[in-house]
């Protein structure tokens, strides 16, 4: 696996540099309105449209992010800009504490606005950043947790495998048979396993009081009301004291 670039290396990339310049000018054009008057401001620029990899011009990809997030309000904008901001590493200090301070203030508001992708990017600048292991951990989990969904989900795409659905026999075969899966792990019990419940459960009682906790459970919890295997789960599962959504 390659290795990431070492700090000398990094502060000698031209590139590097370029990617900020212009990050100061930016955040100051945005930070000119108060976070309410942002959260009554709607972003109009169009047809919304899903950026999709990064552009050098920093002022470019914020115009593209303006973009993507047409028609919602502007603080979700605000919020994708300190991120692109820290991971450009200009100014980290200032831009994470102000992207903390926003979570600490704003934690339902975000929770409600922010799609899966902008609460995975949230929790890759706190497992980054963050100070606290415990944080920095729970984060990466989530990561790790939506990245798997999106392994397993893309491999189905590129299967051509547009619908998943449930062979009525094997649902039956699973409920009083063990079916071996990989290295000692085997199939779901699915209608009636306690496992999801179980890990939801651990989840709370080990993040409580946690943004990053919270941004998990959110997660999962849509994970299961979308077309996942969570959620081709939740729609067949059959025992209500081990459900495991919300």
């Amino acid at each position: 696996m390659k290795k990431q670039s070492g700090t000398l290396r990094k502060f000698f990339s031209l590139n590097r540099w370029r990617r900020r310049d212009g990050a100061r000018e930016v955040l100051s054009s945005v930070e000119q309105r108060s976070v309410e008057q942002m959260k009554q401001n709607i972003l109009d620029a169009g047809e919304p449209i899903q950026t999709r990899g990064s552009h050098n011009a920093i002022r470019t990809q914020i115009q593209a992010l303006s973009k993507e997030f047409s028609g919602q309000p502007e603080l979700v904008l605000y919020h994708a800009t300190l991120i692109v901001l820290i991971r450009r590493e200009s100014d980290v200090k200032a831009n994470f504490e102000k992207f903390l301070l926003l979570w600490q203030q704003e934690t339902d508001w975000l929770l409600r606005h922010l799609n899966i992708r902008w609460l995975v990017s949230s929790a890759d600048t706190w497992a980054d950043h963050a100070k606290h292991p415990a944080d920095r951990a729970v984060a990466l989990g989530i990561a790790i947790l939506v990245n798997t969904v999106k392994a397993y989900e893309s491999e189905h795409y590129l299967r051509g495998q547009d619908k998943v659905a449930y062979l009525p026999d094997r649902m039956a075969h699973v409920q009083s048979n063990l079916v071996p899966l990989f290295d000692g792990v085997s199939c779901y019990t699915v209608g009636t396993d306690d496992t999801l419940r179980n890990m939801v459960w651990r989840i709370q009682a080990q993040t409580e009081g946690s943004i990053p906790g919270r941004i998990f459970l959110e997660i999962f919890n849509r994970l299961s009301h979308l077309e996942t295997a969570f959620g081709r789960m939740k729609a067949v599962h059959t025992r209500s004291k081990t459900q495991w959504w919300q």
